[in-house]
């Protein structure tokens, strides 16, 4: 059995910022995770880090800078 989680925000911006904003850890870390690790690029693995509960782990599937960025989780 497999999930599907997607989103769809609107959002007033730069398409690179919100591209950063989903996929530079750092950046995630700003408005999702308390803590997360990764490269955007495809097959890098992240880590993201909410609680010591949940702590989930995820390998890029996708990758179009600017574009899309998809991952995979593990």
């Amino acid at each position: 059995m497999s999930f599907n989680i997607y989103y769809s925000l609107y959002i007033k911006a730069p398409i690179n910022m919100i591209f950063d904003a989903v996929s530079e850890p750092d950046q995630l870390n700003n408005w999702w995770t308390l803590e997360s690790s990764g490269t955007p690029k495809v097959n890098a693995v992240y880590n993201l880090n909410f609680t010591n509960e949940f702590n989930w782990f995820g390998k890029v599937s996708k990758c179009e800078f600017d574009k899309s960025f998809y991952i995979t989780m593990t």
